[in-house]
């Protein structure tokens, strides 16, 4: 049976978090393949994603040399927001006696609870955490693979801020060299 996992998100940009945990994943849990899918718009966030084109340059950039990763247009495309239960649901039947996974963060498994279906998410779905700083995880009974490996203490929204707020240098410190200079070259976020 191959294993294969879903990385979703904004990436609204992808930065070095991103890329550690993609890496790790591929490291410590015999992937086949990683699919990274971009949203098009995700259901719990209100404020306005920058434009599809630009953030899936900043996704190449950033996940281009990762050996398991595959990008994805699958969410984009459906242009409304779709619910990471769907969209396991539709990706099972894709591959059909694969097990598939859904990877992300701490920050994000603790929330799960509030996504759309996230009770039925938890209940069905394997997963592949990574520890972020500050979002530690308790005992569960879910089925869970926690990525040995520190991840870097950042979210996206904190990058936008640095960079809305002039800190160049504390946003760089974050992103892969191609992200930054892409961001820096059209203006992202200012």
């Amino acid at each position: 049976m191959k294993n294969i996992a879903l990385f979703g998100g904004s990436f609204d940009p992808p930065h070095l978090g991103h890329q550690r945990l993609l890496q790790l994943a591929g490291k410590h849990c015999h992937l086949k393949k990683i699919i990274i899918m971009p949203s098009f718009q995700p259901y719990l966030k209100k404020r306005h994603l920058t434009p599809v084109n630009h953030r899936w340059k900043m996704i190449e950039l950033a996940f281009s040399r990762q050996p398991a990763g595959v990008i994805s247009d699958w969410e984009i495309k459906r242009k409304r927001p779709i619910s990471t239960y769907y969209t396991y649901k539709v990706w099972q039947k894709k591959f059909p006696g694969a097990r598939l996974f859904i990877l992300l963060g701490s920050d994000s498994f603790r929330q799960i609870r509030r996504w759309k279906n996230g009770h039925k998410l938890l209940a069905e779905a394997s997963f592949i955490v990574g520890q972020r700083p500050g979002y530690p995880l308790r005992a569960s009974a879910h089925s869970l693979l926690i990525l040995s490996g520190k991840l870097p203490n950042i979210s996206s929204t904190d990058i936008r801020r640095f960079i809305q707020r002039k800190k160049f240098s504390q946003a760089k410190k974050y992103l892969p060299v191609a992200v930054y200079e892409y961001i820096r070259k059209y203006r992202l976020y200012q």
